[in-house]
């Protein structure tokens, strides 16, 4: 099989966690899938040297789409424009979800619930334009992945998404930053932390987080 994946988030200004989730999937969609299959990566239009800098590697491309990022938001959702070819099943790790093509799948990964449950916390227009994407992913997508069973209840409030198209996957830890040291306990002790039973959390202090 031949998978499309969008690493268009990879090279966006502030590319965040939903960047990190898609450059960690699609190395290791590479380092997993069976002989004969190919990933091949997608971004908008820009400069090669640019989009060189969502190579993942294992992964063919990036291959860039002939509109920049800006036209594929405005087309996206009106089901126009470009999209991925040549493949089975293209994943967007995001809500930029490109039309779908008679016979190639397409799956699509929603993180939150945001723009339904926070809409302030966006601006009118990028709430409105998630929203958007969201009902056209509920409708059109074979798969959507969202990463707990929260986001799933959260979701079905506003998206009928069939119970067999929705699926929970949660978000594992890159192999970068997992590793234990031998001597963790006593680097706890010297920080005064406890041996077990803490968490520790980078993300913003923002209502929609759910701290």
């Amino acid at each position: 099989m031949r998978i499309g994946f969008l690493v268009e988030q990879m090279l966006a200004p502030v590319p965040g966690g939903t960047g990190r989730y898609s450059a960690e999937l699609a190395a290791a969609l590479a380092r997993t899938a069976r002989p004969g299959d190919v990933v091949i990566s997608w971004c908008a239009w820009r400069g090669s040297l640019e989009a060189d800098g969502a190579a993942v590697p294992g992964v063919v491309g990036p291959i860039r789409l002939p509109l920049p990022r800006r036209g594929l938001a405005a087309a996206w959702p009106r089901g126009h424009g470009p999209a991925p070819s040549g493949v089975g099943v293209v994943h967007a790790p995001t809500l930029l979800v490109p039309p779908r093509r008679d016979g190639v799948g397409l799956v699509v990964t929603i993180h939150d619930a945001v723009p339904w449950t926070h809409p302030h916390t966006l601006t009118p227009h990028g709430a409105r334009w998630h929203r958007q994407m969201g009902e056209r992913a509920a409708r059109r997508a074979d798969a959507v992945i969202v990463p707990t069973r929260a986001v799933a209840a959260d979701l079905q409030l506003h998206l009928a998404i069939p119970d067999d198209r929705l699926h929970v996957i949660g978000e594992g830890v890159a192999d970068a930053v997992r590793t234990v040291p031998a001597d963790a306990d006593a680097r706890a002790a010297r920080l005064g932390l406890p041996t077990g039973g803490y968490l520790l959390t980078l993300a913003t202090l923002e209502p929609r987080k759910g701290l």
